[in-house]
């Protein structure tokens, strides 16, 4: 596994592309989420994948 260092500030952002609305829908709710796929970055002291709360 690849792993890189974090530079700088972190701004986490939420995207998906066009085929996966088309197939899924767009969430509303941010609860909705849980039921999708995310990508997660990994701790790298850990391997644990980070939390990712919503607000």
């Amino acid at each position: 596994m690849d792993t890189m260092e974090y530079q700088g500030d972190i701004h986490p952002r939420l995207a998906a592309s066009s085929a996966c609305l088309d197939r899924h829908g767009a969430s509303i709710k941010p609860a909705a989420l849980a039921y999708h796929v995310c990508l997660r970055p990994r701790d790298p002291t850990t391997g644990e994948l980070e939390a990712w709360p919503m607000p």
